[in-house]
Parts: C-alpha cells; sequence; structure tokens
C-alpha cells in the first residue's frame, strides 16, 4: 500500500469519510466498520467480511473500461447535475444485482476456497460478476467521479428504515453513499444504492445519520444554492410548462429497485394530459421515462406510470411539492 493509500484506508476506517477534497489513492482497502486496524492497516481483529480494494486501471482491467464508459459519457466542461446522474446510471448498469442474498452469494463465489471473510476484492471483480450494494457501489461512484473530476465524498453511516407499522420511528441500518459539489457550490446527496440524488436542504435526507447515530443533515441543513439550476425562463412556453407540471397529480416519492423518483399513473389521466405532461416535461429539461409499477396495482398487476428520477427528480422537488 502506498503512504496515501494506507492514511486514506486509516482515515476511513476512523472517521467513516474520504473528503471530496481528497482523490482517492490506487490501493485504498475497506474491510467494513468493525474491522479495527493499526497504524500500518493491519487487522486487529478478524474481518468478518471482505476487504475491498481500489486497484488502480493498470491493473484492473475491468475498472479501467468503466472509468473510460464515464469519461466519454460525461465529456469534457465541468459536471453538472445531469452529469451526476449519468455517473450514478453507470453505477447501477456497472453493479447491476443489488440483492442482499445474491450479492453475498456471489462474493462468496468470487472469494473461493479461501472464504470470504478477509478476502481481498477488487472493483473490476465485482464489475465482471455485475454485482454490489451500497459500500460497493458508493466506493464505485467516488472513483468514476474522480476519474471526470467531480469533487466527491466518501460516507459511511446509518440510514433509518421506516418501520411498516405507523407511528413507530423505524430502524437504523448501517448503509454507505456519496456527497458531491457542483461546481456553483450546490452540495447533494447521492445514494446509489437507492438510486437517489437530492439536495441537503430536501427533507428525504433526514434519516441519514453518522456512524453514532447523530442525523448528519438535520432539518434546516441547506445547501449554498437552493435555486434551480437549470433556471426556469419566462417564456410562455416556460410558463405553460411551468403550471402543467405543478398541477400533474404526482404520486407519493418511491423507492425500490426502478429507483427513487416520482410518478404519475397514467391510468389517472387522459390520454391528452400525459401528452402534454410529457411535452411540458421536456421543455423545462427534465428527464422522463415510462414505466411499469407494482405499487398501488392490484396483486399480481402493475400500472403503467410517468417517472422522473435522478437528478430531474431534483429539479422536480424544487418547482413541485411533492
Amino acid at each position: 500500500m502506498t503512504p496515501d493509500a494506507l492514511r486514506q484506508t486509516l482515515l476511513y476506517a476512523q472517521t467513516h469519510r474520504i473528503p471530496e477534497t481528497e482523490p482517492l489513492a490506487w490501493g485504498f482497502r475497506d474491510g467494513g466498520r468493525k474491522l479495527a486496524l493499526d497504524a500500518d492497516g493491519q487487522a486487529l481483529s478478524r474481518p468478518n467480511r471482505e476487504i475491498l480494494v481500489a486497484r488502480a486501471p493498470e491493473e484492473d482491467v475491468a475498472l479501467a473500461r468503466v472509468i473510460t464508459e464515464a469519461r466519454r459519457a460525461v465529456g469534457p466542461g465541468a459536471p453538472d447535475l445531469d452529469q451526476v446522474d449519468t455517473l450514478a446510471t453507470l453505477v447501477d448498469a456497472a453493479l447491476a444485482e443489488n440483492s442482499i442474498n445474491k450479492n453475498h452469494a456471489l462474493l462468496i463465489e468470487i472469494a473461493g476456497q479461501q472464504g470470504l471473510a478477509g478476502a481481498e476484492i477488487d472493483l473490476g471483480q465485482l464489475i465482471t460478476a455485475r454485482t454490489g450494494v451500497c459500500r460497493h457501489r458508493s466506493l464505485l461512484f467516488k472513483v468514476l467521479a474522480d476519474a471526470v473530476g467531480l469533487p466527491c465524498a466518501l460516507v459511511r453511516g446509518l440510514h433509518r428504515v421506516p418501520d411498516p407499522e405507523p407511528g413507530r420511528p423505524g430502524r437504523r441500518s448501517a448503509h454507505a453513499w456519496n456527497e458531491v459539489v457542483l461546481p456553483d457550490g450546490e452540495r447533494l446527496l447521492v445514494d446509489v444504492m437507492d438510486r437517489m440524488i437530492a439536495d441537503l436542504s430536501d427533507p428525504i435526507v433526514r434519516p441519514y445519520a453518522d456512524a453514532a447515530g447523530t442525523p448528519l443533515y438535520p432539518e434546516g441543513a441547506q445547501s449554498p444554492i437552493l435555486s434551480d439550476p437549470q433556471r426556469v425562463g419566462g417564456s410562455a412556453e416556460d410558463k405553460w410548462a411551468l403550471e402543467a407540471v405543478r398541477a400533474a397529480p404526482w404520486g407519493p416519492v418511491k423507492g425500490g429497485r426502478g429507483g427513487r423518483g416520482a410518478y404519475v399513473y397514467l391510468d389517472d389521466v387522459s390520454t391528452d394530459q400525459a401528452r402534454d405532461l410529457r411535452q411540458a416535461l421536456t421543455q423545462l429539461a427534465l428527464r422522463h421515462d415510462d414505466h411499469q409499477t407494482s405499487v398501488g396495482a392490484a396483486e399480481g398487476q402493475k400500472r403503467d406510470v410517468l417517472r422522473v428520477r435522478g437528478g430531474a427528480f431534483v429539479r422536480l422537488r424544487r418547482l413541485v411539492r411533492l
């Protein structure tokens, strides 16, 4: 391990954070929050899970391929909100299998006879197996963000999972995510496991806490820039589009495998209304797609929805109260 990789490995083990001011050093290792390390980066206790390794692209062909794809997709110039969304989409595609149980089975297969506990597994092996949960996805997102010049923090802590029983506080589970800083100074939370991007003023980030359970983004936290970076102009077309989007019957914010986003159930609107809404979203540069969801549908059935997610979801929540 290089001195920088050792320093960052110890920093993450102790503080659960690599700041956005530091590109990840090749050779960085993450053995999980429960693994204590000595000053040389050696384990003080038996590892209970795999040790993730960020090898240099020269040593990791699969990672090099995804980095090249990220640079091509983002292109030249300062990264913006849409490009953050593009990187999240790339991570989601590269590590497509995010079921906890299936991911664990694939990790055991990668580790082979040595066993999973303490096995060193690099990002390229995860990309080849197309699997990854929050700690794998957030690490890959950090690597890709560094590669395209997007300031990005790697963060580990707790996330409160809602209790199915109304009125109960829910439980906190271990989680990992990223924060990015856009050129205008705006800080966003990026949860690649849930395909969610949000600014720090959004109540949706309230459940995120540090490893001790202290909320990281309490009510009243704000990003430096709260106005919409994709400015809505004063043209008649923009005003019409904004009115149409605000009038649409947006359903509650949903999560799940399709990613965090807002939905309009197409069977709740007429064909003309759906057409106008698509036109309005396009006018306001809010990317959208058609999707099917079982939420709100009869058992065994699915409903057609118009979906907005990712960076467009951030903008939509600034324009519409959801």
